[in-house]
């Protein structure tokens, strides 16, 4: 994530005769990225409200979050080996929900490597890779078994030096799902918001079966598939933007928590499932280990609550790519737009390669 600065608010009221109520759009900047937001409402000013709500959420969720902006909360974390450290609400709740995924997928997922995600955005910045010793040393001071969240008050301790948070690949959509809360709070009842690439909506705009999401991925031989949402978020991870090739060898933004090393096979996982968090963590974590994780989706939907899951490979030799899906995803694709209202693609997070779009009525 990164700490832009919003761009004013502004709103555009499209108005469906075949849809019911007026759809309110609005659009900001934050976490370094486009977010939208799209309301189903008669009343514009409130739904001007409500979306006032949720971007507000979200920057609340920016500034605990990100790394990147020197005055937030990880920034000033100081986490000294055995000192239980104090940490706010969107913090601790955050690594909880990090810390349940790290378990559940082994540590495909893990937002306590910010160490080795240091490493390899130096690399993306300078076009050289990280020497073998210096990702050794950051992988020595990572790893979820190094930490620990205390609760009553929330607390964090440490037992090594050097370990550093990374929420980037679990933030946008825990944002993205708080946001529909708070939406929700205002006395919305139905929203779809899109923090770049990771959507989070709620029930579906009046006389339609809900948001219509479309999935492009970016990898060869994949034609992409549209979602039907309802109460419900979905992310895509991918590495068609954020990536470096060295030596004929491309390498992924997304690296394996457990070897430090990043990700060279053309891989692209979609998640859906309630938590926006957790959506967006196994997104993550199923590029990096998609046989072993898929076969264990049982265990893992015990764990975090149940899920469904897209996984799309390059195929050498062939146009069409592998697609693999977990049983139930199927069912989720069995859709048509409504008369005007196809899914059309959105805004890519720079930070994670093309996403899922939200679309409803445009």
């Amino acid at each position: 994530m990164t700490g832009v600065a919003a761009l004013a608010l502004f709103a555009v009221v499209a108005a469906h005769a075949d849809a019911g109520p007026d759809r309110h759009r609005f659009r900001e900047l934050a976490m370094g990225c486009e977010v939208r937001i799209e309301i189903a409402a008669a009343d514009a000013e409130s739904a001007a409200r409500a979306a006032r709500a949720g971007f507000d959420r979200i920057k609340q969720l920016d500034e605990a979050l990100s790394d990147y902006l020197p005055t937030g909360a990880v920034s000033r974390l100081k986490l000294v080996p055995g000192i239980p450290e104090a940490v706010g609400d969107d913090l601790s709740g955050a690594l909880a929900i990090s810390l349940r995924v790290a378990h559940a997928t082994g540590g495909a997922f893990d937002a306590t490597c910010g160490a080795i995600s240091s490493c390899w955005r130096a690399a993306r910045a300078t076009g050289v890779l990280p020497k073998t010793a210096a990702l050794d040393a950051a992988r020595e001071c990572s790893g979820f078994a190094h930490i620990r969240l205390l609760t009553a008050p929330s607390r964090i301790v440490v037992d090594c030096d050097g370990l550093s948070l990374d929420f980037g690949a679990v933030g946008k959509g825990l944002a993205a799902s708080e946001a529909i809360r708070a939406i929700s709070a205002a006395g919305i009842e139905s929203a779809l918001v899109a923090v770049a690439g990771d959507i989070a909506a709620s029930a579906g705009p009046p006389r339609t079966p809900g948001w219509l999401v479309r999935i492009e991925t970016g990898v060869k031989g994949d034609g992409g598939t549209t979602v039907l949402l309802v109460d419900s978020c979905i992310s895509t991870c991918g590495d068609e933007s954020q990536s470096i090739t060295v030596d004929g060898v491309r390498y992924s933004h997304v690296f394996d928590p457990r070897t430090g090393r990043a990700l060279t096979r053309g891989v692209a996982a979609t998640v859906v499932a309630k938590s926006g968090a957790v959506a967006d963590a196994l997104s993550t974590a199923l590029r990096v280990d998609p046989e072993r994780l898929l076969a264990k989706r049982s265990e893992i939907a015990a764990a975090l609550g149940e899920f469904q899951a897209r996984v799309v490979e390059a195929n050498e030799g062939s146009t069409t790519a592998r697609v693999e899906t977990t049983p139930g995803f199927a069912a989720l694709t069995r859709v048509s737009p409504a008369p005007g209202s196809p899914p059309v693609p959105a805004a890519t997070d720079p930070t994670r390669g093309p996403a899922a779009s939200g679309s409803a009525g445009r």
